[in-house]
Formats: C-alpha cells, sequence, structure tokens
C-alpha cells in the first residue's frame, strides 16, 4: 500500500508556486522596464533582476521540463491499467508534438521578440504548453498501452517456412507440414495477409499444391502472378472452373487410376452425397447408405467393366437412367457392384421396392444439379492427372467457385480434392499443400485426419474460415474439434461470435498481472483545514492475456494465434501484407471461338447420354419378367 498524504501534495504546490512566481517575475523583468526601474537603486536588487534576465532561458526551460515529468507521473498513476486502450491515428499524434515543439520554441526564445509581442506571446506560448505537454504524454502512453505486439524481431527462412511480415517484426511458420488454422469474419484480412502470404511463398519455394479459390479468379490471379515472376519453375499450372469454360482446363477425377479398390468407390461416392445433402455429413441414415452404395456400385462398376467411361457424368447419366431396374439388373454383372446393391435388389425381388424407388428418386433430383453441361464438359477430359506432387510433373491446381453457386460446385470440387489427396498423402512425393478457402463450404472425408497424418509426407494444410461456428454447423462440434486440435499453426482476426473470441482467450492463456487501485479523497479537520489524500494499493491478480472483446476488436489485418517451433509461447501482431498485383492478367485460353466452344460442349453432353444408353443396353433387365 502506498499513500500520498497532504504534506507530500503540499510540498508539490509549494513547487509549483515557485516556479510560477519566478516565471511571473521574468515575464514583468521583460515587459515592465519603467515600473521595476526603481528597483535598480537597489543595488541587491538590482542584481536578482539581472540574474532573473540571465536565468530566463533556463528557467522556461527547467519549468517545461519538470512539467512533463510531473504530467507523465500523475497522468501514468491515474489512468487505469485494465482500461481499453482505443487506437489513435499517427497523424493527431505528429500533430500535437509539432505543434508543441513550436510553442516551446516560441516560449525559449520570447526574449527576443519586441516588447510589444512580448506581452501577449509570453502567456500564450506558455499556456499552450501548459496544455500540449499532457496531452502529448496522453497519446504517447495510450499508442504505447494499444501496441501490444509481440512477434518475432527476426525471419527464419528455409526450403519449407513461410513468414508473415508485421508491424514490429516478424510470424514464423517453421513448419508448414503440421497444418494451418486461419480464422477471421468477412473484413478481418485473412485472405489477403495470411492466404496471399502463403500462396506466394508457397509458389516461390516450388510447392506443388491445390488451391480452393471460393470467389474465382482472387486466388488464382495470385498464383499465377507469382508464377509470372518466377524465372525458373517446373510447376504446371491448372485451373478447373466450372462457369468460364475458357479459363478451364478438363480432368476426370474418377479416372480408374485413381480407384483402386473399392473402398476407394465407396468414399468417394460418400463424397458426392454429402456434399449434395450436407445434413447427411452428421447423421448417417438409410437414404444416406442407400444412395452412397448405389452411387459407389455405379463407380465400381464402370471402372471394372467399361474404364473408357469410367467419369463422373457418366456415373450421374446411368443413375439417372429412366428404368433403375434396368441400371440395378446391369449393376449385378459385377460381383462387386452386386454386393453392394443387394439390399435393393433384394427388396425388388420381394416386391418391396416402393422405399427403394424413392430414395433412389431422390438421389435423382439431388444429383440433376450437378448435370450441367458445363460440369460435364469439364469432367470427361483428361489434360491433367490427380497426381499433383508427382516429382516427375509437380502440378499447381486451382479450382475455382462461386459464392452464389456455391451448393452447385461444392460436390464435384469436393471429389476433386479428396481424390487429390490420396494420391498426394503418399511416401516419396514432391513437398505439397492445399489451401482452402471458406473451408466449411466443403466436406473432404476424414479431412481431420490430413494434417496428422500427411505431415510426414511433406503435405501442408491451410484451412481458412470465417468463424468456428461454420465448421461446427457442418461437421459437429467433436469433428470441428479435431480439425482445430490437428491443425498446430494457428491465426485468429477480428472474430464474429462470442464464443470463437472466448476459444481464442483461453487458447492464450493467463499470467499472474500487477493491479493497481487508486482512490481519492478530502476531509475538513476541527480548524477548517482541507486534508487531500491520494491512495494506490498493488495486488496480483490472474488475468486472460488476451480479452475475449479484444479479439471481437481486431482491426483489419491484426491477428492472434500460434505457432509451433516458435521462440514465443504466441504472437498478437498488425501484419503487413505484401502488395501483389496482377502482372498479367488471367486470361482466357481455350482455342476457338466461344459460339464452336458452346457447341462443343452442348455435343459432349448428348454425346455421354449416347454412351451411356449404349451401356445399359448391352445388358439384359432380369426384372422386367418378374
Amino acid at each position: 500500500m502506498r499513500a500520498y498524504d497532504t504534506t507530500s501534495l503540499e510540498a508539490l504546490l509549494f513547487f509549483w508556486v515557485g516556479l510560477l512566481v519566478l516565471l511571473t517575475l521574468e515575464y514583468l523583468v521583460l515587459i515592465q522596464v519603467d515600473l521595476l526601474s526603481w528597483l535598480s537603486t537597489y543595488e541587491i536588487a538590482a542584481g536578482g533582476i539581472a540574474g532573473i534576465r540571465k536565468i530566463g532561458f533556463f528557467l522556461r526551460g527547467f519549468t517545461a521540463l519538470t512539467y512533463a515529468g510531473l504530467s507523465g507521473v500523475l497522468l501514468k498513476s491515474t489512468q487505469s491499467p485494465t482500461e481499453h486502450q482505443g487506437s489513435l491515428r499517427r497523424w493527431r499524434l505528429i500533430t500535437t508534438f509539432l505543434l508543441l515543439l513550436m510553442g516551446l520554441y516560441v516560449l525559449i526564445t520570447v526574449h527576443d521578440y519586441a516588447l510589444p509581442i512580448i506581452v501577449w506571446l509570453y502567456p500564450v506560448s506558455f499556456t499552450g504548453v501548459l496544455i500540449l505537454i499532457p496531452m502529448l504524454i496522453h497519446q504517447v502512453q495510450r499508442v504505447m498501452g494499444r501496441s501490444r505486439e509481440q512477434v518475432e524481431k527476426r525471419k527464419l527462412e528455409s526450403d519449407y517456412s513461410i513468414h508473415i511480415r508485421c508491424k514490429r517484426g516478424w510470424i514464423n511458420v517453421v513448419n508448414p507440414f503440421r497444418g494451418t488454422l486461419v480464422i477471421g469474419s468477412s473484413g478481418s484480412g485473412k485472405s489477403e495477409s495470411i492466404g496471399n502470404a502463403f500462396l506466394h511463398q508457397f509458389v516461390q519455394k516450388g510447392y506443388s499444391g491445390i488451391v480452393y479459390d471460393f470467389k474465382f479468379p482472387t486466388l488464382s490471379e495470385v498464383v499465377h502472378t507469382t508464377l509470372y515472376q518466377k524465372v525458373m519453375t517446373n510447376l504446371t499450372y491448372y485451373i478447373v472452373n466450372f462457369q468460364d469454360l475458357t479459363r478451364s482446363h478438363r480432368c476426370n477425377p474418377l479416372s480408374p487410376e485413381n480407384i483402386p479398390t473399392l473402398a476407394h468407390a465407396e468414399e468417394y461416392a460418400r463424397t458426392i452425397v454429402n456434399n449434395l445433402d450436407t445434413g447427411t455429413i452428421k447423421h448417417q441414415e438409410f437414404f444416406s447408405s442407400s444412395a452412397t452404395a448405389w452411387l459407389a456400385a455405379l463407380i465400381w462398376f464402370y471402372r471394372c467393366e467399361h474404364p473408357e467411361h469410367c467419369t463422373l457424368p457418366h456415373v450421374i447419366n446411368t443413375a439417372l437412367y429412366e428404368d433403375y431396374t434396368h441400371v440395378i439388373s446391369m449393376l449385378e454383372a459385377n460381383p462387386g457392384s452386386a454386393d453392394l446393391i443387394r439390399s435393393i435388389a433384394t427388396a425388388i425381388i420381394n416386391k418391396a421396392d416402393k422405399q427403394i424407388a424413392g430414395v433412389i428418386a431422390s438421389l435423382q433430383i439431388m444429383v440433376t444439379r450437378i448435370n450441367s453441361p458445363e460440369i460435364v464438359w469439364v469432367l470427361t477430359g483428361d489434360d491433367f492427372t490427380m497426381n499433383i506432387n508427382d516429382p516427375d510433373d509437380p502440378k499447381l491446381l486451382c479450382l475455382g467457385s462461386n459464392p452464389a453457386l456455391v451448393d452447385t460446385f461444392r460436390p464435384v470440387i469436393s471429389l476433386i480434392i479428396a481424390v487429390a489427396l490420396k494420391q498426394m498423402n503418399q511416401p516419396a512425393k514432391c513437398k505439397s499443400f492445399v489451401l482452402l478457402d471458406e473451408a466449411p463450404t466443403l466436406y473432404i472425408p476424414k479431412f481431420e485426419l490430413i494434417p496428422a497424418t500427411a505431415r510426414s509426407n511433406q503435405v501442408a494444410s491451410v484451412y481458412m474460415a470465417q468463424d468456428i461456428a461454420q465448421m461446427v454447423d457442418m461437421f459437429g462440434k467433436e469433428k470441428a474439434e479435431v480439425i482445430i486440435a490437428n491443425l498446430s499453426n494457428q491465426f485468429y482476426g477480428k472474430a464474429s461470435s462470442l464464443p470463437t473470441a472466448k476459444m481464442v482467450s483461453e487458447m492464450i492463456g493467463k499470467e499472474e498481472q500487477r493491479i493497481t487501485n487508486h482512490s481519492r479523497g478530502n476531509s475538513r479537520d476541527s480548524k477548517g483545514r482541507y486534508n487531500l489524500s491520494y491512495n494506490a494499493s498493488i495486488s496480483q491478480q490472474e488475468r486472460y492475456l488476451i480479452k475475449s472483446q479484444e479479439v471481437m476488436q481486431l482491426r483489419p489485418g491484426e491477428f492472434i494465434g500460434q505457432t509451433v517451433e516458435s521462440s514465443i509461447p504466441y504472437f498478437r501482431a498488425q501484419t503487413r501484407p505484401a502488395i501483389i498485383k496482377p502482372s498479367d492478367p488471367l486470361q482466357a485460353f481455350a482455342t476457338g471461338e466461344r459460339a464452336d466452344l458452346t457447341q462443343l460442349v452442348d455435343a459432349n453432353f448428348r454425346q455421354v447420354r449416347k454412351e451411356v444408353a449404349a451401356v445399359v443396353g448391352r445388358y439384359p433387365n432380369v426384372y422386367t419378367a418378374q
């Protein structure tokens, strides 16, 4: 406990009274020459006046300096340490500082001016200095209180590391293969500050990989620009875009080499069903199980019996075939497919196929969404394989989406990523990455295990979302927690929900903090004199290092989090993202006229239907006679 009693306050008061008296005498000496001339007849008075004139310059400077020191002490002691320090614009601090310098210069050199100017300039400059000094000190304290950045002072560079430039240092992601989580509401700067930095350095350091570009071509142009600036590269750049076919390559994620076992076919079918109906992700019901078995049987049938037609469009158009009993009869020609649809076939034989018909009808309604001519065109080509990190042919693949059509594109984009990750997560491959912007808009089966299992195969995962609530809504609380736990490098920008902000605050943890409480009082004694008192008590309390309110009030580009293998337990920093301007905007690369492309797309769509009808027609329908 500290106490500043009446005696100390009176001493401070007398000190200032003395300084003001000396300054007043100096002012009178400077302006009242005639009034004080009679004092010059006395030797002692004349010496005092001469002394005041000599020390006036130093007296004014000393007074200003002492006042600044006292203001700093008083302001520091009366300011609550837990008060939220709002951001201050730099120009206010600079303006106050310049005005103070000007005022000090005028005050210290005021004796050089003419007498009429000294009369008013002295008190004006002195008053201005008295106002500006505490104002500047208060602003400096607020700026220093606000600047709570905790970052590493030097950049740690390696063939794998990623670094984010900040206002006062660096955020070093030394081991990106441990997985990275980026959470921030819209406008928090997660794409510009973090996503772009990761992409730029991934490409610069020769990573192959996949980018989910939710707002095509935002991230695709970052990759394109970085590749354009990189002189030496062995990476081949591919784009899959279902909306603008002039800027899209073609691929076949269900190529037979991507389906080595029946389990792969089942997982890819589950990916499609779960993304068509996201409610089946958390609750597996009869419909989802039957629909998954139906699609898996079709995929496996084409893989084994007609590999030349093993594409998603052929599978979907077969599922849409007008007579589903004929399709079931066809699937029984393959043992693996027959086993998958055994319950469906049994129901038909036993004349209990009404429920099965309802399941197939519901599935047909859903898959119609991904049976557009544009999707069929893109997914029936072979411009590249899904072996993204092939040492002999490393690739960069950007998957373009559109926020307005996310439900349409989600199933096919998720399928491509799921297939590619199976290929990427293998030993003896190139270092690679998968970066998902607005990741909760996709469902990739067992993605929560990728950061934990793929790090040994040098696959870096970057998972970006607006809020943890999105992840819980899509995957359920348990699976969302597993994803977060397996992504060891974590960045949190401005939170849009209190639960996310609380989670960040609890993740950073607590520390012992010195808390000062202040109190003032005054009283009157029996003789009528006022007694002033000021008390300050200090205690140790455990407080959160970062309060949840602070997380919800972070500025754009400001992030809190932690990285593995770092010299600091957590970071808090205002990022300084490099401006990546498209040096060569992403141009259309499809050959021929747009009208010709439209005709090709329509013709391809009709051709797939003909091929499906021909395949089904090769097999008799054993159920027609029943």
